[in-house]
């Protein structure tokens, strides 16, 4: 574990913990709304410590934070900042039971109890088919042939989880692979009312072996049909009812392809402020959406969204080999999450993300999007 403490100018004299496995964009949207933001991630990179106070970085393993680093880091913040509010990221929202314990801390996120429920397979799927929720087929035991199968392991994120490789762990679950456009929406809660901010599609890579469905990036506002828009709003009510889900969520589906009934399946919820969000503070400046999420946390009422639909889209730049980043590298402003120099990234490990906006070119997104990333690789070898 290493530690940097920097000197920080802050409107409010009290300290936002922010533990994710990248906290770069969610630590610069708290720095906007004047916290001193102490980020815990496994990165520590340029970008994250520019906005943070001070800035953890732990080892991370297979997606995991390492559970003795994790320890010693949690006490010794613990010491330095008795009094402070907790916000969970990507890969810490299971971390919701350690923070409640700690006296003095405040967890600005959904309660463990919230987050177990969601994360338990049998409690969520059984609520689905409750509510009337459509979802692909689930099974809870081993198949000796995968086929058109995927094993999903709880409790996991970013598609580090999603194998089709035949595995039998605890808490894991089979689910039926469909194929179709990955989408997700964008929601804020206070447990009783929800407003969809918007939808999204979601990139992935299948560049790690066995693990098909990797997170590599999202482009919000994307171009969905008012049907599926309509049940999306219809399914996130009843998600936040039930659950008494809070603050900035995801709900992520799959809509099939060739499907004339335009059906959508719910995968999963996110009960954490997920990694669209700050595409969205990106294109409305006045939005802050940790703000508004420590607000809806705190019970306060939701506030009014007037946003733009506009797109945008960032992609997750995977390093190809092994690679030194240069003390000589000059970055392309569309470059964020930017790692120190003389940074050694491992093959595979995620080197920075690439942004880009609708109008930039007169092709997709998403093209433009690679060709970035092919140019980021280019600087790097």
């Amino acid at each position: 574990m290493r530690s940097k403490l920097l000197a920080h100018t802050s409107i409010k004299n009290n300290f936002l913990i922010v533990i994710s496995h990248s906290a770069r964009a969610l630590s610069e949207s708290a720095c906007r709304a004047g916290w001193n933001v102490i980020s815990v991630d496994g990165f520590a990179d340029t970008d994250t410590l520019e906005s943070s106070y001070e800035c953890c970085c732990l080892p991370l393993d297979s997606g995991e934070f390492l559970g003795s680093y994790l320890n010693t880091c949690l006490a010794r913040l613990q010491q330095r900042y008795p009094q402070a509010k907790v916000i969970l990221g990507a890969g810490a929202e299971n971390l919701a039971d350690r923070i409640e314990a700690f006296t003095g801390w405040q967890l600005c996120a959904n309660s463990s109890t919230v987050v177990a429920q969601l994360n338990n397979p049998h409690e969520f799927f059984d609520a689905l088919d409750e509510l009337q929720i459509t979802y692909p087929a689930v099974r809870y035991t081993a198949m000796a042939e995968s086929g058109e199968w995927l094993h999903k392991r709880a409790n996991s994120c970013g598609g580090m989880g999603v194998s089709r490789q035949v595995i039998d762990k605890p808490q894991g679950y089979w689910q039926q692979e469909i194929s179709g456009l990955a989408v997700s929406a964008l929601c804020v809660s206070n447990g009783v009312e929800v407003a969809c901010l918007g939808f999204n599609q979601q990139y992935s890579t299948s560049c790690f072996e066995g693990y098909p469905y990797v997170y590599q990036g999202v482009l919000v506002n994307a171009d969905l049909s008012s049907t599926l828009k309509y049940k999306t709003i219809s399914y996130a009510n009843k998600l936040i009812n039930h659950f008494n889900i809070k603050g900035v969520f995801s709900l992520d589906m799959i809509a099939p392809k060739q499907s004339a009934q335009e059906v959508l399946y719910v995968l999963e919820v996110n009960p954490r402020i997920s990694a669209s969000f700050e595409l969205y503070e990106h294109l409305n400046p006045g939005l802050n959406l940790v703000d508004a999420h420590i607000r809806v946390c705190e019970g306060e009422r939701l506030p009014e969204f007037d946003l733009s639909n506009t797109q945008s889209a960032y992609l997750i730049v995977y390093a190809e080999e092994d690679c030194l980043i240069s003390e000589q590298l000059v970055w392309p402003e569309w470059v964020k999450d930017r790692p120190e120099a003389f940074r050694q990234i491992s093959k595979y490990e995620p080197i920075c993300s690439v942004h880009a906006d609708e109008g930039e070119s007169k092709g997709s997104l998403y093209s433009l999007l690679q060709q970035r990333a092919d140019q980021v690789i280019g600087l790097i070898n």
